[in-house]
């Protein structure tokens, strides 16, 4: 592929809810390269060593959310073809983000679906005010959250909600996922299909702890996954966190797989 050495990155610093911290606006020109089937985004926290890459598919720009507060960030792009291949990376472009003393450990509430059957964890302030108002649908909280807190970001995926056009509707899944582990959050990424049932990446959701060998560190909780099987089962796959024991033990009650701790929240 050619003609990334064109490609310009840009930057624009805006601020998220405090309770989210910093949102960053990249944007691109198109790659004048031919067969190009969308762009990685790369992101890290040192020149030209990226930790995370965000498939964007074939968008020019992305807004990242969630980032923290008091440390640099850098950005690169790359496109690649239809066989995944990419390109070189762009001009790298970098920012600080000042220090934002109020976007320190917001409440991660959860919300439920009746009908669907399926959790929903959020720690934006925005958005659980609308679930609760019922904006959200039949979306309503359980009574259960958890102190966000740590060193770690958590990365939030939503279904694809690209639309069919066989079917008159998105993609989906018509389900959120959530992960501390970094290769897990790339891997998820890397095989996004906007044509086809997969999961986008939304945004950094909450910082955390991540569990060492199933245990937590002293004045932390453990957060408790249960994933719903639904992949094996023909339907959509959906997790619930909760630092209740006995909410996991419920679901798994109901045949829902329990996958022990995943997280670490602050007491």
């Amino acid at each position: 592929m050619t003609g990334l050495r064109q490609l310009l990155l840009l930057l624009a610093l805006t601020w998220a809810a405090a309770s989210h911290g910093a949102s960053v606006v990249a944007t691109w020109n198109p790659s004048p390269g031919d067969n190009v089937a969308g762009y990685f985004l790369y992101i890290g926290d040192l020149s030209r060593q990226y930790q995370l890459k965000i498939n964007t598919a074939g968008a020019t720009q992305f807004t990242l959310v969630g980032l923290q507060t008091s440390r640099s960030y850098y950005f690169a792009v790359t496109a690649y073809n239809s066989e995944r291949v990419e390109s070189d990376f762009s001009n790298e472009a970098s920012l600080f983000i000042p220090l934002i003393p109020e976007a320190r450990g917001p409440w991660v509430v959860e919300y439920y679906e009746p009908y669907l059957d399926r959790y929903f964890i959020t720690a934006d302030v925005d958005e659980q005010i609308a679930a609760e108002s019922g904006n959200f649908g039949r979306w309503r909280p359980t009574g259960m959250s958890f102190r966000s807190g740590g060193t770690v970001p958590v990365c939030r995926f939503h279904g694809n909600n690209r639309i069919n056009p066989t079917t008159g509707s998105p993609y989906g899944p018509n389900t959120y996922f959530y992960t501390a582990d970094l290769a897990t959050c790339n891997f998820v990424n890397s095989i996004l299909n906007p044509d086809a049932k997969s999961m986008v990446f939304d945004r950094f959701d909450f910082l955390t702890t991540p569990a060492l060998e199933g245990t937590c560190p002293p004045f932390f909780v453990p957060v408790f996954r249960a994933y719903n099987n639904g992949y094996a089962q023909g339907f959509d796959s959906n997790h619930r966190y909760s630092t209740d024991r006995n909410a996991i033990l419920e679901v798994v009650a109901r045949g829902w797989i329990d996958e022990g701790v995943r997280l670490c929240a602050p007491l």
